[in-house]
């Protein structure tokens, strides 16, 4: 995460200092200054001298600046569609189709949208996580199939063991067996 956080910052600043370089290009050239102007700092030396010249709105209009998050200024997206709840009829329905056919053609989808009054795109994205759900149900349900039971959870030390009431037992009567004679 460190490393991330200086490979961040460091093309942030490699950013920066691009567009200084083209900020004082463009100042090179609106205001005909040599393009090797030997100062270091030559951004700050045109600044003072446009100040000079021309006053602070000569400035302000050579330096175009971005204020804020790129994208701020965006059109502001759309809102979002509030979430649309079925009738219980409506899920009966679109349940029991599923129930006989998983996919649905699209002339099969219009007339399930228009017999509910749908419209195509709510009964294909109910299709689409209906079939996800279908997806996660059989393979949580294949996985308890394969994998061997688990043990019972033995009594915890604070609660009595249960006790099993036990058929006395019988024993079987002993069997005498012809032991071999020492030979």
């Amino acid at each position: 995460m460190e490393e991330d956080r200086g490979w961040k910052e460091m093309r942030r600043m490699r950013m920066k200092r691009r567009n200084e370089e083209k900020e004082e290009e463009l100042l090179c050239v609106k205001f005909n200054f040599p393009r090797n102007f030997p100062h270091l700092n030559i951004r700050k030396v045109l600044i003072d001298v446009l100040l000079f010249l021309f006053g602070r709105k000569a400035v302000a209009g050579a330096f175009p600046r971005r204020i804020g998050h790129p994208y701020q200024n965006r059109t502001p997206p759309k809102r979002k569609k509030p979430r649309t709840s079925f009738t219980r009829i409506q899920i009966a329905e679109l349940e029991k189709r599923f129930h006989k056919q998983k996919y649905l053609a699209s002339a099969e989808r219009a007339a399930l949208a228009k017999s509910l009054k749908m419209t195509d795109a709510q009964v294909k994205t109910w299709f689409q996580n209906r079939r996800t759900k279908w997806r996660g149900v059989s393979t949580a349900r294949r996985a308890r199939r394969h994998s061997p039971p688990s043990p019972s959870p033995s009594p915890s030390p604070t609660s009595p063991a249960p006790t099993i009431p036990q058929a006395p037992s019988v024993s079987p009567p002993p069997i005498s067996l012809p032991l071999p004679s020492p030979s």
